[in-house]
C-alpha cells in the first residue's frame, strides 16, 4: 500500500471517533465556522493555522480580534487590501513576538495569492505534487 493512503486509512479512522464539538470550543478552527462561503472559511483557517501557538487562550482573543477587523467577510478584505491604507487597522494588535506590521504584511501576502490564483486551494495545488 502507498505510504499516504495508510496514512489516510490511519486518519480516517481517527476522525470517525473524534467528537469536534467537544473540542471546538478550544481550537482556532472554530473561527472558520463563523463563515459560511468556502472563500473565507479557506482565509480564515489559513490565516488561524499560521498564527495558532502558544496560549490556547491568547490565541484566541488574538484571532478573535483580527477576524472583528477583517469583518464579516475576510476574502473580501484581503482581496481589497491595501498597505498604505489598511496597515494601520492592525497596529494594535500584539501577539507573542508579532506586532501588527507582520500581521497586515501576511494579509498583503495572501491578498496577493488570492489576486493571482483566486483561492489559496488552486495555488497549493499548482505546486503540489
Amino acid at each position: 500500500m502507498k505510504p499516504h493512503l495508510e496514512i489516510k486509512k490511519y486518519l480516517d479512522t481517527f476522525l470517525e471517533g473524534f467528537n469536534y464539538t467537544q473540542h471546538l470550543s478550544s481550537d482556532p478552527a472554530l473561527f472558520m465556522h463563523r463563515y459560511s462561503p468556502a472563500c473565507d472559511q479557506e482565509v480564515v483557517a489559513f490565516l488561524s493555522s499560521s498564527l495558532a501557538y502558544g496560549h490556547v487562550e491568547k490565541i484566541l482573543e488574538f484571532l478573535n480580534r483580527v477576524f472583528e477587523i477583517l469583518g464579516p467577510s475576510p476574502y473580501q478584505f484581503i482581496l481589497e487590501f491595501d498597505p498604505k491604507r489598511d496597515r494601520k487597522l492592525f497596529h494594535h494588535l500584539v501577539y507573542r513576538f508579532h506586532r501588527g506590521r507582520h500581521i497586515a504584511c501576511l494579509i498583503y501576502l495572501v491578498s496577493q495569492v488570492l489576486k493571482k490564483y483566486h483561492s489559496l486551494e488552486k495555488f497549493f495545488l499548482k505546486f503540489y505534487s
